[in-house]
């Protein structure tokens, strides 16, 4: 049995940490293998890699030629989401310290 007055001591990570970065790994794999129908897997990063963020006029160009694919659209709001989350959590980490 644990005792009750060393648990508070240990350092716990804020569930929004995991939340937030457990939403960012799923944002980029989806960016990954959505982008990498596109000419394959490494070529073109320079264009692609704004994708993950942002909309570019390229990363809607790239998009209008995968209509076909079975990998749904990428859309960064997820990626947005999760640093939100993150960041949330990183601040509650360190309010719980201070």
């Amino acid at each position: 049995m644990s005792d009750p007055a060393i648990s508070p001591r240990r350092s716990r990570i804020a569930a929004a940490i995991l939340i937030g970065l457990a939403l960012l790994a799923v944002t980029g794999v989806w960016w990954f293998f959505y982008y990498s129908q596109y000419n394959g897997w490494f070529n073109e990063l320079a264009l692609k890699t704004p994708c993950l963020a942002t909309t570019t006029d390229e990363c809607l160009e790239m998009q209008k030629r995968l209509a076909g694919s079975m990998i749904p659209a990428y859309q960064p709001v997820l990626f947005w989401a999760g640093a939100a989350i993150l960041g949330l959590g990183i601040a509650q980490q360190l309010s719980r310290r201070g």
